[in-house]
């Protein structure tokens, strides 16, 4: 809600203060929640990034301006960092009382759908139909991170309670489980990638 200094005619220079939390102008496209702590974080096509508190009332803790839209923002369980997928990157963030720094990117464009691990020290980006797989504290993504299957764009990713592996949902009516790490001699005639799929939802 906004107070204009003439609210009989209010004008585009017109000044203003918030009577509430400053909420996003336009359509929020991710959405993530910190486990260990009370803050959940949103991201915008207005540009923005914010990090909320979830207290009673709710307030604004960190609001940043981007000049890409962020399509998608995963909170790091501990809540010292965010990774957040942009137009044309993805860039992995640290979190500080007041603002939020860029310390390393990735080049990857268009990431709708971005997930940590339970423990944190994975994650996964998904990229079209395509999905990477990330150690965070290294930022490295080998060959066999890569996970190629979905006909369409990816819709959802949710991580296994163990991390060892995760569940992928796509636009393609596909749903697949993939395996980090599988026993080769349990895998001899199959991709050791999957455990079961499911098709056609």
């Amino acid at each position: 809600m906004r107070v204009f200094a003439n609210p009989e005619r209010p004008q585009d220079d017109s000044k203003y203060e918030y009577l509430v939390c400053p909420f996003h102008s336009r359509a929020v496209q991710g959405m993530d929640i910190c486990i260990k702590k009370n803050l959940i974080t949103t991201c915008s096509t207005d540009k923005s990034v914010r990090i909320w508190n979830n207290s009673n009332p709710p307030t604004l803790e960190i609001c940043e301006q981007y000049p890409d839209e962020a399509y998608s923002v995963a909170f790091h369980p501990s809540g010292f960092h965010l990774i957040v997928g942009f137009t044309d990157r993805v860039r992995m963030m640290n979190v500080f009382q007041k603002s939020l720094k860029s310390f390393h990117t990735i080049p990857i464009k268009g990431c709708r759908e971005i997930r940590f691990s339970n423990g944190g020290h994975l994650f996964a980006c998904a990229s079209q139909s395509n999905i990477n797989v990330y150690k965070f504290y290294t930022g490295e993504n080998t060959q066999d991170m890569i996970y190629k299957a979905h006909l369409g764009p990816v819709r959802c990713l949710q991580w296994l309670d163990d991390d060892s592996g995760f569940i992928s949902g796509g636009w393609d009516g596909n749903v697949f489980r993939w395996n980090l790490y599988t026993d080769k001699e349990d895998t001899k005639d199959m991709n050791p990638k999957f455990g079961f799929t499911i098709k056609n939802f």
